[in-house]
């Protein structure tokens, strides 16, 4: 003797709900990084450190220090103007990167270039746990 079980099974809710964990997951994601690699950004007032937040609360797989220097900071060197060559460029100059590097200020002692490098081998793991917990735990 055989029974059928007939179930119903709604995917687009579920789908719904996968997608909001997902997103849950990479802002608990993004907030930890930029958490972790606070303590390696180059630090004068704050400017810095602060512009990550905009980039934390967008639904997209990128973390964005967005601050005219951030780049600059970022690769560590010196970036001269085309025209003027000179560290203060002109409005709209582009700048183009030399050979020498930054000397940061020491008022963090990790503080330099590619801080999301350099914090990435010690935190990789904890990262992909949260991402894991918040995606799987809700």
């Amino acid at each position: 003797m055989s029974k059928v079980i007939k179930t119903e099974i709604d995917s687009k809710q579920i789908s719904a709900q996968m997608d909001q964990r997902i997103r849950k997951g990479r802002m608990m994601l993004k907030s930890e990084i930029a958490r972790d690699c606070s303590p390696y950004l180059p630090f004068a007032n704050g400017y810095l450190e602060k512009s990550v937040n905009r980039s934390i609360g967008k639904d997209d797989p990128y973390l964005v220090w967005d601050i005219i220097y951030a780049r600059f900071l970022y690769y560590g060197k010196l970036m001269l103007g085309v025209t003027s060559h000179s560290a203060w460029a002109k409005k709209y100059e582009r700048k183009v990167a030399t050979d020498k590097d930054l000397k940061y200020r020491k008022l963090r002692p990790q503080a330099g270039p590619y801080w999301f490098e350099r914090r990435k081998p010690g935190r990789i793991k904890n990262w992909i746990k949260i991402l894991e917990t918040e995606v799987r735990n809700r």
